[in-house]
Formats: C-alpha cells, structure tokens, sequence
C-alpha cells in the first residue's frame, strides 16, 4: 500500500488562516481541481476527525482517525481508534492500495513519525499568513524528501510539488 500525503500551504509554511482558520478554503481555484484529481484517484481517504468534518467525498472509503472510541461506522466511513499504524493497517487490511493522507497537521505528524507516507503532494500558494499550523504541528521530524516534479498551477504562481519521501537506506546512499 502506498500513502500519499496532499496538502496545501501559504508560501510561509503554514496550511492554515490563523490558528483556528480553514486548511482549504484560502486555495486557489486550480489547486482545488487538482485536489479532487488526486481524490478521484484514490482507493481511499485516510483523514483526522477535524478534518474529515470539513472535506467529504463518500464515494470512496475513508478512515478517519479519532480518539474517541464507540463511534459507529456508516458507508464508507470508518472510524479507528488507535495509532496512525493501527489506521494504516486496516486500509491494506481492506485491500486498499492507493492512499490518500489528507490530515490535519496533528494526523500528518503521527503518520510521518511512524514513517508511513511515501509520498508527498504539496500546493505552495503565493500567500503569506505570519500567523497558522503547520503541516505537521511543530512535531520535531527529520525526513528527507526527493523532488518528483514541479507544475506551476496558474499565473499568480500556485507550485504543485511532488516529493517521495527518503527511507533510512536510501538516505544512507545519497
């Protein structure tokens, strides 16, 4: 199974408007389209709880992690308590390959410390907020990253970066 993480930040680093602000709704037009490219793509959706409240498409299945145990699953959405690992594992489990990561900060940061992402779908917008989360919540990290490609989105200048992330052998070699 491969995870894919996809998320849009300001050009200062930060995926959202202000500390409580949307993660999306400040994107452009462009970076919405390729979005749901990306959700069409996909087996399945893995999602923290603040998030999957915000960004729906129940075409697909989505695990949505959550700390609250009890929650009843309905169509296509399943909800599982428990690490990024235990989340992850269920989704190969259902025989899910291709996988989308669509956060929060606080859900990015448990799959990248537990070296679960393998791929990185990154929307810089030309923006600056001063003030908003980061991509994975200040968590102390150390992962290197192998730029795929660069596609300029529209005129403004909305980068859409593609990045597989290093494993500990192959950063080793490089």
């Amino acid at each position: 199974m491969k995870i894919t993480m996809v998320m849009v930040m300001s050009a200062d680093g930060l995926v959202t408007h202000g500390e409580d602000g949307p993660s999306f709704e400040w994107a452009s037009l462009e970076d919405r389209a390729a979005f749901l490219e990306c959700v069409r793509g996909a087996d399945a959706v893995i999602t923290g709880s603040g998030s999957f409240a915000a960004e729906k498409d129940m075409k697909r299945p989505y695990y949505v992690l959550t700390n609250r145990e009890g929650l009843p699953s309905f169509k296509n959405v399943f909800y599982v308590h428990g690490s990024a690992g235990d989340i992850a594992s269920r989704a190969a489990a259902d025989g899910h390959e291709n996988v989308l990561l669509l956060g929060g900060p606080k859900t990015n940061a448990l799959f990248l410390k537990e070296g679960l992402v393998d791929r990185v779908l990154l929307t810089i917008e030309p923006r600056f907020f001063g003030v908003g989360k980061t991509l994975s919540l200040g968590t102390m990290l150390d992962i290197h990253l192998q730029l795929c490609s660069v596609q300029r989105l529209n005129e403004r200048g909305t980068l859409l970066l593609e990045y597989e992330l290093l494993k500990a052998r192959e950063e080793k070699d490089s």
